[in-house]
């Protein structure tokens, strides 16, 4: 991820520092935004027991734009 990258998420404008990837698609988060996910995911998993990230993807807009390349996968 290049140093330009910015938060996928509408209107941030802070730098990406992660990726999240679910069914081949790709959200760059500022940790602000990723923090904010973790606790949806802990928040879901409380009140149904468990919470996985393809549970949240209808509601992540920003996972709905990039798909990720075969050739930038990491390995």
């Amino acid at each position: 991820m290049g140093r330009s990258e910015l938060c996928s998420r509408g209107g941030c404008g802070r730098p990406a520092e992660l990726e999240v990837e679910v069914a081949g698609r790709v959200a760059r988060l500022c940790r602000e935004h990723y923090r904010r996910l973790l606790k949806r995911l802990e928040t879901e998993a409380k009140k149904r027991g468990s919470a996985s990230l393809e549970d949240l993807a209808p509601a992540l807009p920003e996972l709905g734009a990039r798909r990720r390349s075969s050739s930038s996968r990491r390995r």
